[in-house]
């Protein structure tokens, strides 16, 4: 998938005209701007069915899988009939699943960055020993070292991972008709 960056979207690089023809196209159909956002949500909750199924983990990735899935719901949310299609869920199991699905996944992914971000402090005061620091074999400081720096990057990841299931909890919640569904949910 893409992975855009500045003023690109997950539906191509805003602006180009593969972008604005894709979008115009979805969004021109009465029936994808009711039927896509309900689609999406479902794709969002059952991910953890499909990570459960023997797969090449190397290929697929549910944390990103729902990222993509969230972004596309932030470029639909400026459609009314995109969120009236999620307000209507709010009796729905597929909702409560949906909601759940995101708070597990913001609490994973916190959890795990915390985990990560001790190792990291507990390796800066053992850095901090420097007569300790300096007894240790070159390569044993060097492989800690390393497990660190690995750290540090899937932590970051982590946390803007969380980062981005926030934004998407908060424009779900910013909807009066959707934010019903949090509390049935």
């Amino acid at each position: 998938g893409h992975r855009g960056g500045a003023g690109s979207g997950v539906l191509g690089v805003r602006g180009s005209a593969t972008h604005e023809l894709l979008v115009t196209s979805v969004l021109s159909s009465e029936d994808a701007k009711t039927t896509l956002c309900p689609a999406l949500i479902r794709a969002y909750s059952v991910m953890d069915a499909v990570e459960g199924l023997d797969v090449d983990r190397d290929k697929f990735d549910k944390f990103h899988t729902r990222d993509v899935i969230a972004r596309l719901l932030e470029e639909l949310w400026t459609k009314d009939e995109c969120v009236a299609s999620v307000a209507e869920l709010k009796d729905d199991d597929l909702f409560a699943d949906f909601a759940g699905c995101v708070l597990g996944d913001l609490a994973y992914v916190l959890q795990d960055s915390l985990d990560r971000l001790t190792h990291i402090a507990e390796m800066e005061k053992a850095k901090a020993d420097e007569l300790a620091w300096n007894a240790l074999p070159a390569r044993t400081r060097e492989e800690k070292e390393q497990f660190t720096r690995s750290q540090e990057r899937t932590a970051t990841g982590y946390l803007r991972n969380a980062k981005k299931t926030l934004q998407l909890l908060n424009l779900l919640a910013s909807s009066t008709a959707v934010a019903p569904a949090f509390v049935s949910a």
